[in-house]
């Protein structure tokens, strides 16, 4: 490994020297055409760059400030004052002193290491005064300005490069087809039937990577730039959602793993089962009355719902998050459409109560809900409603009333996830359909599996939607902060073989830096996405997930932008922190603070910097949490003490994939 990282280093060491070499080599020789242009054609006495010249000093009059050998770099003027150090023409030479004395249009010099004064210099003669001093540059000049050690210099750099062509030709072959295989992941068809992904060949040999596509995949390097993340699904309307999510023959629930050999009569025995799910979910089933949407509710923080802006936050499948969200929506639909008639069905309130029950199950709006908490905040939706109702229909507070049980019915439902037995869970379901909606017992068996066929459907839709983002050429490892519970490095790790006539420099090289280390993204973050999403049907709001960016997209605007959208979401925003450290911050601050202003959280590490300067603690507020090594870090006491509860003392940059890589 120690070798790897002396190539690596070696190599680059040439590179930079041959790109400085280069450059010096072009500024000489511009510099000698353009010195020959104004001397030998346009017959100047010294060059004017733009309003300056160079000079070098050949004497030690001015010893101390400027010696033999150094350059000065004058600003061609003759507005000069006593004190100012000027070059002046005097007999056709060019002297550098400091003028000590003035009169009128005369000034008198004198060079700081001599005794005597100069003659007086007429204001005509003065070319200019000292702008800038560059020490040896004279010494530089004759040798490393020399063309002759120049290109002798060029020539050895040159030859040592090509031994390491070789190696740069296999690593160009090796990130085509990572990049390949990067690609082969996004062409992958969403839900939509068009396309069957088992009909999608990828295949990995043991000493190669071995690339077998369908023929009607096009693998294209542009697109990388409209990969598939933002795969839409309208449940429901595809043929190949309905071929997957409908069962042939619906499950007996009467087939239980539990068989009871005792005699009892149809009443006993759904008492039994009901004891059964009351203790599977730890707590007695009460008898309650059916709510009435004018209940007092308790708790004064929600009584007020701003539904217009959960509203407003209801987009049609932005992102994957969207997308999931959908699924569950369509699963409430499904259900208030089994439960209330037409003739008591009002839209506007349906999407009232659905907008509200998804911003507290799946958003978290209201902190880690619980079952007895969300009937609080239906209550309060209900009351809102009916409070804000400006119309005229007399029923409007009864029709509020049975969306609201219907939304209780739903929210203790939640609770049923919990019955393993299924002969239980079906019992429980009726018992809490007799509690809410007051259903027939004759009607109640059919309803209880139809909501079961409902459940069932949309967790396959969703398990299917999530499983076809899933890959086995990839993996994302969590790995777990020590200092703070709950919090997540990521690292993206692929699962490909190469061959072996790719180095393990080449490999480490080629997948963490330049354009690869910036296509993972979208790979790391779908594949980060479907954890929160499955974060949010859990209700696991506690889980926060820290990645890196690659410090070459910075720069890259746009793509950038498209890869952060890729998680543009209420939650996501508030789960996910891009991390970065301070120095590549100061660097890129403008688009991290454009960023930050559409919600987006960052994370500031600092790993080498000790001290902050004093125009840049302002920027340490746009973190939302600061990483430093220890408590004993020296950089602590820069950070203003009102920061100092977002600090997390640990060392994050070896728990994160590629931190700061991607640079070219």
């Amino acid at each position: 490994m120690k070798s790897l990282i002396n190539n690596k280093l070696f190599k680059k060491i040439i590179n930079i020297a041959l790109n400085i070499l280069m450059t010096i080599f072009g500024g000489v020789l511009l510099v000698t055409i353009y010195t020959g242009i104004q001397t030998k054609i346009l017959g100047n006495k010294y060059t004017d760059f733009f309003g300056y010249s160079i000079f070098e000093v050949q004497t030690g009059s001015m010893a101390e400030v400027i010696n033999p050998g150094d350059w000065i770099i004058v600003k061609i003027t003759n507005n000069v004052k006593v004190k100012d150090i000027i070059t002046y023409e005097f007999n056709g030479e060019f002297i550098t002193h400091r003028i000590i004395e003035s009169y009128n249009e005369t000034f008198i010099t004198k060079g700081d290491a001599n005794n005597t004064k100069d003659e007086p210099v007429d204001k005509k003669q003065i070319i200019g005064k000292v702008y800038k001093i560059l020490p040896n540059f004279g010494f530089i000049r004759k040798t490393l300005f020399n063309p002759t050690v120049l290109i002798a210099l060029i020539i050895t750099l040159f030859i040592a490069n090509i031994a390491f062509k070789k190696e740069s030709t296999k690593e160009k072959e090796l990130i085509t087809k990572i990049k390949t295989f990067i690609l082969s992941f996004f062409n992958r068809k969403a839900i939509t039937g068009k396309k069957d992904i088992k009909n999608e060949k990828v295949s990995l040999a043991t000493s190669d990577i071995d690339i077998t596509m369908d023929k009607n995949v096009n693998v294209k390097e542009e697109d990388l730039e409209k990969t598939s993340f933002f795969r839409n699904i309208t449940v429901g309307d595809k043929e190949e959602v309905k071929k997957v999510v409908e069962t042939q023959t619906e499950e007996d629930l009467d087939k239980t793993v539990l068989y009871r050999v005792i005699s009892v009569d149809s009443d006993e025995m759904n008492q039994t089962f009901l004891e059964i799910a009351q203790n599977e979910i730890k707590g007695p089933a009460k008898e309650e009355k059916r709510a009435s949407a004018v209940e007092e509710v308790v708790d004064d923080s929600l009584t007020k719902i701003d539904l217009e802006s959960l509203r407003k936050n209801k987009s049609k499948n932005k992102n994957l998050i969207d997308t999931a969200i959908s699924i569950k929506t369509k699963e409430l639909e499904e259900i208030i459409r089994l439960l209330i008639a037409d003739n008591a069905s009002d839209n506007k309130i349906k999407e009232a109560f659905i907008d509200g029950y998804v911003a507290a199950r799946y958003y978290n709006n209201f902190n880690n809900l619980n079952v007895k908490k969300m009937e609080k905040v239906l209550k309060a939706i209900s009351l809102e409603l009916i409070n804000s109702y400006k119309g005229k229909n007399a029923n409007y507070k009864v029709v509020v009333s049975i969306y609201l049980n219907c939304f209780l019915l739903i929210n203790s439902l939640e609770k049923a996830n919990l019955i393993e037995d299924l002969k239980a869970k079906e019992e429980f379901i009726k018992n809490e359909l007799s509690i809410y909606l007051n259903i027939d017992s004759k009607k109640t068996t059919s309803i209880c599996n139809q909501i079961n066929k409902i459940q069932k459907n949309s967790n396959k839709t969703l398990d299917y939607f999530l499983k076809n983002l899933e890959t086995t050429m990839f993996s994302l490892e969590f790995n777990k902060l020590t200092t703070k519970k709950d919090f997540y490095a990521l690292d993206l790790i692929h699962n490909l073989n190469f061959s072996k006539v790719y180095s393990d420099y080449i490999i480490e090289k080629a997948y963490k830096e330049g354009i690869v280390a910036e296509d993972k993204m979208t790979i790391l973050i779908t594949l980060l996405l479907i954890k929160i999403i499955k974060d949010m049907t859990s209700s696991c709001f506690s889980n926060k997930y820290f990645f890196c960016i690659p410090n070459s997209l910075y720069s890259k605007e746009k793509k950038l932008e498209r890869i952060i959208k890729m998680f543009d979401d209420e939650y996501a925003k508030e789960n996910i922190i891009i991390t970065i450290k301070f120095k590549d911050y100061i660097l890129n601050d403008l688009f991290i603070k454009k960023v930050k202003k559409m919600g987006y959280k960052f994370a500031l590490v600092f790993e080498e910097e000790k001290i902050v300067e004093a125009k840049r603690r302002s920027d340490l507020y746009v973190a939302d949490y600061i990483f430093v090594n220890s408590k004993k870090e020296d950089v602590i006491k820069y950070i203003p003490d009102e920061l100092k509860e977002k600090i997390i003392y640990e060392s994050i940059e070896h728990k994160i994939g590629d931190f700061g890589g991607g640079n070219k």
